[in-house]
């Protein structure tokens, strides 16, 4: 009886440790059901690349008043929406603040853009192109959002007045009122009672538990050759030891007070400049804060605030701690850490510069998981040779899984690995799309090496 007692124990503790071995990875994005944005007018899709972008019915109607009224007026008009971008095989999605200037002939070519609320200024980097359609011309200001972005928007949406500014090769600032009097300062106010719609249209499309913004982040980079930054500033009103005015605590191109000639010789100490007798923060002063902010890693908007003055004093370079994931050893073969998973129907390298790897039937789609991947093994690894993977659903079917790691930073994928190298690791299955919309649904991933396995309960 004893020696019975003794293996039921034992079982269970075998048992419970297989359990805790299997590791849970999280939804990282929904799979998106673009038909339901056919139903507004904005929404577009390029078939060849796959890329959508669509703005709500308000928006719409926003940026149509700006068309008709924007020539009309001896100052230009400005307005925001909240819109949204993605790629419709891949599932990819970037939120995009865009911001449409009725700038006549003379446009900011902005590649920052800065809001501020309450005292809290948020920056951005941007790229801009001018629009005309007969005597309107708009240069339209699009700003990518990261997570942290995007929340700073969604913060907005109980504002009652906002400031944006524009920084480029000028500099323009509007303000937008709730309660402000007159048609052209309540047309412009629409940019902030329009948010409530374009967040909850970015919600049906799965914003808030979207989880894959660095595939975004690197998918637009590789589009418009510049990563979304995005910078949270309490503002201080004085540049060194003088004060500003300025509402936004920056001396920007133009500026003639002491705290400009501040500025100029900060920049000059710290050898982004040289010496030269003006007070005006011109062009000159304004490149070299731009030298200053690029060494720096910061965003590059050619002005000085009390934040860059600290970095320029300090010499300190802006850089993010990279988190070493946490690997579990395959067999003596490969360590392994997988991060998350979702469906789609293709799957590319981070900065793809070859094509995607896409179902083969059209009523399927990819279930895929990704992570890191180091080769342990004395010689190379070809993942389609040594490794082996499935996904199973509810316990009973099995789907056979390819494996690939990126190559050429992120530009091609591939299935060989040398040895100690260490990769992007991709795992996907092809499975009927009808299953991926089954709530309850267990599915389990599997990489093996011969008798050696890892397990994935995905939540």
């Amino acid at each position: 009886m004893k020696k019975t007692i003794a293996w039921i124990l034992t079982l269970m503790l075998c048992l419970s440790g297989a359990a805790a071995q299997a590791a849970s990875l999280p939804q990282a994005a929904q799979q998106m059901q673009l038909q339901t944005l056919e139903r507004y007018p904005a929404y577009a899709l390029d078939v060849q690349s796959g890329w959508w972008s669509v703005r709500t019915n308000e928006a719409d109607a926003l940026v149509a008043r700006l068309w008709e009224d924007g020539a009309q007026y001896a100052e230009s008009m400005c307005v925001f929406a909240l819109e949204a971008e993605g790629q419709a095989q891949t599932g990819l999605l970037i939120p995009a603040l865009r911001v449409y200037y009725s700038c006549g002939t003379k446009p900011t070519r902005a590649d920052a853009v800065s809001l501020l609320s309450d005292g809290v200024r948020y920056d951005f980097a941007a790229c801009s192109e001018v629009v005309k359609n007969g005597r309107t011309t708009v240069e339209v200001v699009s700003v990518p959002l990261t997570q942290e972005a995007l929340a700073a928007v969604r913060a907005l949406r109980t504002a009652q007045s906002v400031s944006l500014r524009l920084m480029g090769e000028s500099v323009v600032t509007a303000e937008f009122d709730l309660s402000a009097a007159g048609a052209r300062r309540q047309v412009e106010a629409a940019s902030l009672s329009g948010l409530d719609s374009a967040l909850t249209l970015l919600n049906q499309l799965g914003a808030d538990a979207y989880a894959l913004w660095d595939l975004s982040a690197a998918a637009w980079e590789n589009i418009h050759g510049f990563a979304p930054a995005f910078a949270r500033t309490q503002v201080t009103n004085v540049i060194g030891e003088t004060e500003t005015t300025d509402a936004f605590g920056m001396v920007a191109y133009g500026d003639r007070s002491k705290a400009a000639q501040a500025a100029r010789q900060a920049l000059t100490d710290a050898g982004y400049m040289l010496a030269r007798t003006a007070t005006e923060f011109d062009e000159t002063a304004s490149a070299a804060a731009r030298r200053a902010q690029h060494y720096l890693g910061r965003i590059e908007n050619g002005c000085v605030d009390a934040a860059l003055l600290e970095a320029l004093r300090d010499g300190a370079v802006a850089q993010e701690t990279a988190v070493a994931p946490e690997m579990e050893k395959l067999a003596d073969t490969a360590e392994i850490a997988l991060d998350r998973y979702w469906f789609a129907g293709a799957v590319s390298a981070a900065q793809p510069a070859d094509g995607l790897r896409t179902v083969s039937n059209t009523d399927n789609a990819l279930l895929i998981a990704d992570g890191t991947i180091r080769n342990l093994s004395q010689t190379e690894l070809r993942l389609f040779m040594h490794v082996e993977a499935r996904v199973i659903y509810n316990d009973t079917y099995a789907y056979d899984a390819v494996l690939l790691c990126e190559r050429d930073q992120g530009t091609a994928l591939d299935t060989a690995l040398l040895p100690l190298g260490t990769s992007r690791l991709i795992v996907y299955a092809e499975v009927p799309a009808s299953l991926t919309e089954d709530a309850d649904a267990a599915w389990r991933l599997e990489i093996s090496v011969n008798d050696d396995k890892l397990e994935y309960e995905l939540q």
